[in-house]
């Protein structure tokens, strides 16, 4: 878990079968928990993690992003839409589950 994850309140990533787990332990009827988000969400992670306490200062003191940053963020978005919805290499875990 990176700086930024724990800044914003992130407590835990999951894996696909433990977010099927707790899903179903509260009531609901998982259809589907895949890894998802490769090759560009991995490498948008690793972009977060090097950036490390750096993130966090700027977002917390309300300071605009860099030129650089800007850019990284545009690119991303669009590379996102390039992303493997299900593959056993991405680091993202999506869930589809109805209250049952």
């Amino acid at each position: 878990m990176s700086a930024f994850d724990r800044h914003i309140g992130h407590r835990a990533h999951f894996e696909p079968e433990r977010l099927a787990e707790v899903l179903r332990d509260a009531g609901f009827d998982v259809e589907r928990a895949v890894a998802a988000g490769f090759p560009f969400f991995n490498l948008y992670r690793l972009a977060v993690i090097a950036s490390g306490e750096r993130l966090v200062e700027n977002f917390a003191s309300g300071g605009e992003p860099s030129a650089l940053e800007s850019l990284g963020t545009r690119v991303f978005g669009g590379l996102f839409l390039l992303n493997l919805t299900k593959s056993p290499w991405g680091w993202q875990t999506v869930a589809v589950a109805r209250l049952g």
